[in-house]
């Protein structure tokens, strides 16, 4: 991969290595926030295409880039909010567990627990192994290679 620097703020020198957590913000993202902004000040401005064409736009860009059709992809505000709901719909029953991994996002272990609450269902939580250098990793290249 090229050098993708042009494409944020970044100081010279700078080397942001920690893009799980937030990276540099993207120019293009800069811009599209500066124009939400701006349309903020004006909301008598707003028109009903307004509040639907961002959306479509964002399914349809998104569509195309995971290989579906826009009607099957779902804006949501939060991972949790798409959990909560996902787990709304799914019922549960004794003797059934469901699976989580340590040190789960803690809205998403406080849903999955509520849920296992609810419907009487066991709560096994999956930790590491302790022995493996590359926790995950080797998990992942062994089932691509299945």
């Amino acid at each position: 991969m090229q050098n993708q620097r042009h494409l944020v703020h970044l100081s010279a020198g700078t080397h942001y290595l920690n893009g799980a957590y937030k990276a540099p913000l993207l120019l293009k993202a800069e811009s599209a926030l500066l124009k939400a902004i701006e349309s903020e000040k004006f909301p008598m401005h707003r028109t009903v295409d307004d509040f639907f064409d961002g959306p479509a736009e964002a399914r349809k860009l998104f569509a195309q880039l995971v290989g579906c059709d826009a009607v099957d992809v779902a804006l949501i505000p939060s991972t949790s909010y798409g959990l909560a709901t996902v787990l709304n719909n799914i019922s549960g029953y004794y003797g059934q567990n469901a699976v989580t991994i340590e040190g789960e996002f803690p809205s998403d272990y406080l849903s999955i627990g509520r849920w296992c609450e609810t419907n009487e269902v066991d709560l096994k939580v999956i930790a590491p192994d302790n022995n493996e250098t590359q926790k995950g990793s080797l998990g992942m290249k062994s089932s691509l290679r299945a």
